[in-house]
């Protein structure tokens, strides 16, 4: 019983189910029932053999548990770390599109001011072309009535008759 024992995961054990079973006590005079000493050692052995490998069960589902904690951990860093992207990759396009709307708004506005300015100009240079028109027909009108009266005074002069309905502005009727 003197050498040292180590159990199936290193751990020295001071007494093993087998030297619980080969005990062999001395004899004397009135000592113990040798039956019931050895029916109790074995009774012990047969715990102790439970106890270990319930131990040895144990100290495995530990070891099986630690391995699953660590991957757990590691799918928990990998879910924590796809969800801070996620985040930054919702702010970048928050952000991006806020960008984009807002250069969207600039441009529309600019384009608004552009069709407005060559609106009013359009609007300008049509007033300025119907003044100008207007301008024209009433020349034209003078000059009419000018070449009008002009040929009625040389036909008077040949002796021919002026009946003739004089041009009226339409304008003033």
């Amino acid at each position: 019983m003197g050498k040292e024992i180590y159990n199936k995961i290193g751990v020295k054990m001071a007494i093993t189910p087998l030297d619980i079973e080969k005990q062999e006590f001395s004899n004397s005079f009135f000592g113990f029932s040798k039956v019931e000493v050895e029916t109790y050692l074995y009774q012990v052995a047969q715990e102790f053999h439970r106890i270990i490998k319930e131990n040895t069960d144990l100290k495995s589902k530990i070891e099986i548990l630690s391995f699953d904690i660590e991957k757990y951990k590691k799918i928990e860093n990998n879910l924590q770390i796809t969800l801070l992207n996620a985040q930054e990759n919702t702010q970048k396009i928050q952000n991006d599109a806020k960008i984009a709307s807002e250069q969207v708004l600039a441009d529309a506005i600019s384009n608004a001011e552009k069709i407005q300015k060559e609106a009013e100009e359009n609007a300008k240079n049509i007033r300025n072309s119907v003044h100008d028109l207007q301008e024209s027909k009433n020349r034209l009108i003078s000059e009419l009535r000018s070449i009008i009266t002009t040929q009625e005074l040389l036909l008077a002069r040949k002796g021919f008759s002026t009946e003739f309905k004089t041009l009226t502005n339409p304008e003033n009727e």
